[in-house]
């Protein structure tokens, strides 16, 4: 059995049977084999991401807090949800600006209600140490992995993310990613190849806010 493109990515996009992508004889998809244009309009994609932004930080909060948020951040990340032409997405810059819930509540929510696409969440800490779940997102289409850099260095083993970033150029697949280093910061730990796939694969936010959200 032969897979179409459109069936490879459904595979991936909603964890379906993965023993079908060994019988296929085509499993490793296409470069930006996952790509989406929303058939709804760009505002309605901002109130839809609103809506979920509202409901995760209140519910984080027991109701206490109403959202901050950074105008272009939130336009930029919008955009992406709206159409992302194969690419994935990079939140860094400063600590405390809201990186995490965003990539682990808000946006994969708003991807499974806009385009039913599922995104799995893993922090990189935890998968850099754990190898069956590191196997599992190799697999996944679509991988959220949260506080890059976080995770131990060793000599002996490859790290997380750069394992991500190049599987995801191999084979077609969508990284979500945050972390709270500088463009020099990650090139320094993780290398010039890996820094060049991000700048070739990955939209990039940059949260620069001078004072923490957790504080306001």
């Amino acid at each position: 059995m032969k897979l179409t493109r459109t069936q490879l990515n459904d595979i991936y996009a909603n964890r379906t049977d993965v023993s079908k992508l060994f019988n296929s004889g085509n499993f490793s998809a296409p470069k930006r084999g996952i790509c989406w244009q929303a058939t709804a309009s760009l505002t309605d994609v901002k109130r839809v991401m609103w809506n979920v932004l509202c409901h995760a930080i209140f519910r984080e909060s027991n109701g206490e807090k109403q959202p901050v948020v950074m105008k272009e951040q939130f336009s930029a990340i919008a955009e992406w949800l709206h159409h992302n032409d194969g690419k994935g997405l990079l939140l860094y810059g400063s600590c405390g600006q809201g990186k995490t819930l965003l990539a682990k509540y808000v946006i994969p929510a708003c991807l499974e209600i806009i385009h039913h696409k599922i995104a799995h969440y893993y922090d990189a800490a935890e998968l850099q140490d754990n190898r069956d779940e590191m196997k599992m997102a190799l697999w996944y289409g679509i991988t959220v992995i949260d506080d890059v850099g976080a995770e131990a260095t060793s000599m002996f083993k490859e790290q997380a993310f750069s394992r991500l970033i190049d599987n995801a150029d191999k084979n077609g697949k969508i990284v979500i990613a945050t972390t709270n280093y500088s463009e020099k910061e990650l090139q320094e730990r993780y290398g010039a190849r890996v820094v060049d796939r991000i700048k070739g694969n990955m939209v990039r936010v940059m949260f620069d806010g001078k004072e923490s959200l957790r504080t306001k």
